[in-house]
């Protein structure tokens, strides 16, 4: 009995450890979802706006605010500067709001982006009844298309042929929902229009507030990584730090994540529920000793659980098939080069795809100076060595030109397809 649960408790940990190994280091699919962080390089999210942030004002100072705005700017001594949200949605409780405001009251800036307006910090700068008043509100607030063109509305930061923006899917454009500030906000003594959404929906906008400003953007994901690594997205993005001007950089984080507290920014549906109130477990929880025996408590429950399962049936395990991903992220690549007419990548990412072919096929490896390859291929896959050249010949001289015309790319995709639909 002792040997097994020994052996149980070995084997847990190897899966526990095996786990983290394979979700540490192996490979992913491409993830074509809006996520808002930093820490991915997939095209809907915030790796490169984090990038840009960091250095964008190099005289000036850079702080990721990781958990409280006001204990952020209590530690730098309240040094000002501008306040930065990208999000799909903002979470913020009153202190929070009143700590915003007094920031932006005090001559700052705040820039929030994000697909819902937040409303309690909305409701403190119009107060209780003073909305602007509108004869065209109909009540709807978003446009839903897969492409839209978006621009700033300053004379000098306007772009000539503004933002054209597309959303993609892993290999289709999508229906995506395009929000806009409603117009009942919109006035000279409400927000006032920054950019828009097709030259008639207003996305993007400011309220003064005390000595400073406030900026609202309703689409964030116009600042993804997808969109950035455009010129015109990257000239939109300068347009609009340009509203803010060059001073410290305050990159809120936190945010992002919802805020268990009864004055929660945002709740579903309007609904609020109270976690101000006290529970059973309140006091339990708050005294240390009482907090780690529960804790204890559980954790046996649940090795109790485990173990009971274990003895009354053995769980046969089922060992998945590893997969190459590599391929996939290839032709993810290929699919956003060529959306940027980028011939020469496109073409040199199906060389390397050829190439994992040829490998996994025929162990055979490429080398440029190997000059037996193409005999060796010949041999062995029955395409003429004479076809297997060309496809070489090709590759090298698109690898040595800095232009590529599309009558060359389709060459190339000819004598690639010929090889893959002939070979044996």
């Amino acid at each position: 009995m002792k040997d097994n649960k020994a052996a149980v408790i070995g084997l847990l940990v190897v899966l526990v450890l095996g786990t983290f190994i394979a979700s540490r280091f192996m490979g992913k699919k491409y993830s074509w979802s809006e996520r808002y962080t930093e820490r991915s390089k997939d095209p809907y999210t915030l790796y490169l706006a984090g990038k840009i942030l960091k250095d964008y004002y190099p005289n000036h100072r850079f702080f990721k605010v990781t958990r409280n705005f006001s204990q952020t700017l209590k530690k730098q001594h309240h040094a000002g500067g501008n306040y930065l949200f990208f999000g799909r949605y903002y979470y913020i409780t009153d202190r929070g709001v009143d700590s915003l405001l007094n920031f932006v009251a005090d001559g700052h800036t705040a820039f929030i982006a994000t697909k819902e307006l937040p409303y309690r910090l909305i409701f403190k700068l119009f107060g209780d009844d003073d909305f602007c008043e509108s004869e065209d509100y109909t009540g709807e607030e978003a446009v839903f298309s897969s492409s839209v063109n978006i621009n700033l509305i300053h004379p000098k930061l306007k772009l000539d042929k503004g933002l054209p923006v597309e959303i993609m899917g892993q290999y289709d454009p999508k229906i995506h929902r395009w929000n806009y500030i409603p117009t009942q906000y919109i006035c000279d003594s409400g927000i006032h229009a920054a950019g828009t959404i097709n030259d008639r929906f207003v996305d993007f906008g400011y309220i003064p507030y005390g000595k400073g400003r406030f900026y609202f953007h309703t689409n964030p994901i116009v600042f993804t990584n997808y969109f950035l690594m455009r010129r015109d997205g990257k000239e939109y993005f300068d347009g609009i730090m340009a509203h803010l001007g060059a001073d410290n950089i305050y990159y809120d984080i936190a945010a992002r994540k919802p805020v268990f507290d009864h004055t929660n920014n945002r709740q579903p549906r309007g609904r609020r529920p109270n976690f101000g109130q006290e529970g059973p477990l309140t006091y339990i929880l708050s005294q240390k000793s009482l907090a780690i025996a529960w804790y204890l408590l559980l954790f046996m429950a649940l090795a109790y659980l485990a173990f009971r399962s274990k003895r009354k049936q053995r769980i046969i395990p089922i060992i998945e098939k590893n997969e190459n991903t590599s391929l996939i992220f290839i032709q993810n690549i290929s699919n956003l080069y060529f959306q940027q007419g980028n011939n020469k990548q496109l073409c040199l990412q199906k060389f390397i795809h050829f190439q994992d072919f040829v490998r996994t096929k025929y162990a055979l490896n490429f080398k440029n100076n190997q000059t037996d390859f193409a005999a060796r291929l010949a041999q062995k896959s029955g395409i003429p060595e004479a076809k297997i050249k060309e496809i070489i010949t090709i590759h090298q001289n698109i690898n040595n030109s800095t232009f590529l015309s599309d009558s060359t790319l389709t060459k190339f995709h000819l004598a690639i397809n010929h090889f893959y639909q002939n070979c044996k």
